[in-house]
């Protein structure tokens, strides 16, 4: 089965039904087959399979048309970030090498020069085939989408995931979730990332309603929930902390709303704003989710679950295995640190054109690791220690920048934090904390070292802090660690 094969029913069983809604228009589901039935048969003519379509676009319906019809030819789509320097979009071009670049108008300025091979087509006015029909037949093991990760060395990273694997996280999705063709879906992220674009196309293939936004705002979000009546809501932690820190009584504004499931993923959702999000949506069931580019679904949450487990990313998702393994491969003890492991069907086909980094992740016999630290209680809770290229070791002992930077974001006066290993004669490394402040705030250092001292063993609390004025990030979102490291100790970064 194909990502795009249920889309063919629907268009069928109930054509004048509403498939995808953004700020301009909407689209029904007859429509949207048809629009990605005429984008397929273009690119169809152009070339064979697995050919590249590269889209950089803003966030609306003919994102979705486009990057289903590439799917559907059995194309590889390939959303280009649009925060990306000119260098990084360089980067990308010439590494995927793309058939076919779509591109909004007013975006043509910020393209780098393009391979000659790549044929530009303003999304405005794509071509539409009619007559020509694929010479092949696409495989569920056939690729369709590239996403990126951002490497450590900055450059944009492309991972490959075929069909199958997507329709199986669909099906993991069914059971977990329980969405069904009469839910309002709001995807209100850039479809760029991953995450995003999964919630869009997913509900398609389940046959619900998907609202898209241009672009995130908490008024346009809220906006959105009422006005189309949304059922279903995915978003990050950061978008809830900015509709609670713009707006004065979201409870009023949502009041009577339809929300029944919210959905948070990209990074630890904490206690805090879990009760505000549930006060606002009180029929909503709040879900988290922990996993990977490259992992897709690994462990999931629910509140109760957070009640009782709060420093726990979850059990694993349906139909995921998890190992965690010792040094030597050897599977840990309940409740003993190890490296984390999955084996699903929902895993990454590798990175594109790198065989040496994906055999750093696809190991033996269907497993997977992305190198993070973890440790499983006795009714198989999965926590998080860590990621292993981050670990600090201080004086031989094992220190994971993660946990200290999680306690020290307690704190109400700051705003982030990066907690990174500083090359020591004596220790090894030493701990060093960067922290950014909340606007007009002030902490002493003192009231910082005393709270670490509560909550850490003292071998884990920073021996320095820095207060920054900015922190640099990755395209997405996570704190740029080598960056950091080449401010504060310039020459010294750690390889």
């Amino acid at each position: 089965m194909l990502i795009t094969d249920s889309l063919r029913t629907y268009s069928r069983s109930y054509p004048e039904k509403i498939a995808l809604v953004d700020e301009e228009q909407c689209i029904t589901y007859q429509e949207l087959d048809r629009q990605i039935d005429g984008f397929a048969r273009y690119l169809s003519s152009l070339g064979p399979m697995e050919n590249k379509a590269c889209l950089f676009m803003k966030n609306r319906i003919e994102f979705l048309t486009y990057f289903l019809g590439a799917a559907r030819a059995g194309w590889i789509a390939v959303p280009l970030d649009p925060k990306w320097s000119k260098q990084e979009l360089n980067q990308v071009m010439v590494s995927v090498q793309p058939k076919v670049l779509v591109v909004d108008k007013e975006w043509v300025d910020k393209l780098p020069d393009l391979p000659q091979s790549t044929q530009i087509v303003f999304s405005q006015n794509v071509p539409v085939e009619e007559t020509c029909q694929p010479s092949h037949s696409v495989a569920d093991t056939t690729l369709f989408y590239m996403g990126f990760t951002s490497g450590t060395t900055g450059v944009p990273k492309g991972f490959v995931r075929s069909h199958r694997s997507w329709v199986k996280s669909f099906e993991g999705s069914a059971a977990e979730f329980g969405f069904t063709s009469e839910d309002v879906v709001c995807s209100p992220g850039a479809l760029v990332h991953s995450t995003f674009l999964y919630a869009a196309v997913h509900a398609l293939h389940i046959g619900a309603t998907v609202i898209l936004l241009e672009k995130f705002t908490p008024s346009k979000c809220i906006a959105a929930i009422t006005q189309w009546k949304v059922s279903v809501l995915y978003m990050v932690p950061t978008m809830f902390e900015a509709i609670n820190l713009e707006l004065k009584d979201p409870r009023k504004q949502l009041e009577g709303n339809d929300i029944r499931a919210i959905l948070s993923a990209g990074a630890k959702w904490s206690p805090e704003s879990k009760r505000r999000v549930a006060q606002w949506f009180p029929q909503g069931d709040l879900y988290e989710f922990y996993g990977a580019s490259e992992l897709s679904f690994v462990a999931v949450i629910d509140l109760e679950g957070n009640k009782k487990k709060p420093d726990s990313v979850g059990r694993p998702f349906y139909r995921v295995e998890v190992s965690i393994r010792d040094e030597q491969g050897q599977d840990v003890p309940i409740g003993v640190v190890g490296k984390l492991f999955v084996r699903s069907d929902y895993l990454f086909a590798g990175y594109y054109d790198n065989e040496a980094e994906t055999q750093q992740v696809l190991v033996a016999d269907g497993w997977a690791t992305v190198h993070d630290m973890a440790r499983q209680d006795h009714e198989g809770y999965i926590y998080l220690v860590g990621r292993e290229k981050n670990m600090i070791l201080y004086g031989g002992l094992n220190v994971y920048p993660e946990e200290v930077e999680k306690v020290i974001k307690l704190l109400p006066n700051v705003e982030d934090v990066a907690v990174l290993g500083k090359p020591d004669k004596y220790w090894g490394e030493k701990i060093v904390a960067a922290i950014l402040l909340k606007p007009n705030a002030t902490i002493p250092k003192q009231v910082i070292q005393n709270h670490c001292r509560k909550h850490l063993a003292p071998y884990k609390c920073p021996r320095e802090i820095e207060f920054v004025k900015e922190l640099p990030y990755t395209t997405s979102g996570k704190v740029a660690r080598k960056q950091i490291f080449e401010l504060l100790f310039g020459s010294e970064v750690k390889s």
